[in-house]
């Protein structure tokens, strides 16, 4: 993030009045906005990027999926529907088949999430049907991923098993850690709570910790803590699980994740319970609850602050457009009275010239009378 946040400044610090180039910088402020949860910035600079670019160029298929991406994730579903729409007719115009299917693929992921699993599966057969010869591909590993969701939520965890295993013989040696994570995740859970064979989970949970680390994910590696202290708990390891649980915690509190220092609690809570202490089971609880008010308190004042920058920046630009429409008035009363004058000018010009030319007319025509009397005398 430090490395998104670094280029896009540079590219803010850059003096160009180009189109393109306006519209890559506000492309690159609103893909490190959506990446920090900062929903409402991403939107505007996104937005900013589109009135800069045509419909149907490339640079918009980026403005309208990264628009949807951010309403699926504040579950504002009619707008994430709208503009995956646009990404999608804009890939069709440029035939771009890879941009279609990653658009369908994203479509499977929010059907899934509204519990729509009939429209779910009818775009992951679109993502496997244009996709067909090439199923390493991000967009066909995402749409597989998520039949594995459904299939796994269905209680039909052989089939999910199945899916979760292709996937994982796909991905192969491919450096594609991000989706062997996923598919490793639900091996995990399939294996911890269907199966109840632990060492299965374990050995998965700790492969994806190895690429928590290896890409250097805190987040991810404080959740994988949480799940293997799932595990622990199961086992009866209760004091291991307590030790993964505090590192989840520590880790969460440093980055200030407060809504996953919730669910570290929720675990801790479950543990006690599990282990008999109920007089910690009821610590770790209010300690929940503290923990929940500051994150209400802490997404209250985030919103605020978004909502507040928005607000100036939207203020700020229309006062910025009101000074130009208004200099551009005083630039055209300007203009007119300055053409008024100038007609003025050349109507004293001519009625000048007019006048000059009837005195010199009258003068020769008195001359010529003063001859034709010294003819006739």
């Amino acid at each position: 993030m430090d490395s998104i946040q670094l280029y896009y400044q540079q590219l803010d610090s850059t003096s160009t009045n180009k189109q393109k180039i306006l519209a890559i910088k506000e492309l690159s402020k609103a893909m490190y906005y959506r990446r920090t949860a900062s929903y409402y910035l991403a939107i505007l600079n996104y937005n900013k990027a589109l009135e800069k670019l045509d419909t149907n160029d490339s640079l918009a298929y980026y403005a309208y999926s990264g628009i949807g991406m951010t309403n699926k994730n504040l579950g504002i579903f009619p707008n994430a529907l709208k503009n995956f729409q646009l990404a999608l007719d804009n890939s069709e115009y440029r035939k771009d088949t890879n941009h279609i299917a990653s658009i369908y693929a994203a479509l499977s992921q929010l059907y899934f999430e509204k519990n729509d699993i009939k429209k779910s599966k009818g775009e992951i057969e679109k993502v496997f049907k244009l996709l067909e010869h090439q199923p390493k591909s991000k967009p066909y590993l995402v749409a597989l991923h998520t039949l594995a969701n459904i299939e796994g939520s269905s209680g039909n965890f052989e089939k999910a098993l199945e899916l979760d295993y292709k996937g994982l013989a796909l991905i192969g040696d491919n450096p594609n850690d991000v989706s062997k994570a996923s598919f490793q995740d639900n091996m995990a859970r399939c294996y911890l709570y269907l199966y109840k064979d632990y060492d299965k989970a374990e050995y998965f949970f700790k492969e994806n910790l190895k690429i928590d680390k290896q890409i250097n994910n805190t987040t991810w590696i404080a959740d994988t803590y949480i799940n293997l202290a799932e595990v622990e708990t199961e086992r009866g390891q209760f004091e291991q699980a307590q030790n993964y649980l505090q590192e989840a915690i520590n880790i969460f509190s440093k980055n200030n994740e407060l809504i996953n220092v919730l669910k570290a609690y929720n675990v801790l809570t479950e543990l006690y319970v599990r282990k008999g202490d109920y007089k910690m089971a009821l610590s770790a609880k209010k300690e929940y609850s503290k923990q929940y008010e500051n994150y209400i308190n802490a997404v209250s004042e985030q919103s605020f602050v978004e909502f507040n920058t928005v607000y100036e920046t939207e203020k700020k630009e229309k006062a910025l457009a009101n000074t130009k429409l208004k200099l551009a008035k005083e630039t055209a009363v300007s203009k007119q009275k300055n053409f008024w004058l100038i007609v003025l000018g050349s109507l004293i010009f001519i009625s000048l010239i007019i006048a000059a030319s009837i005195r010199k007319n009258a003068a020769l025509k008195h001359k010529q009378l003063q001859l034709e009397k010294q003819l006739i005398q």
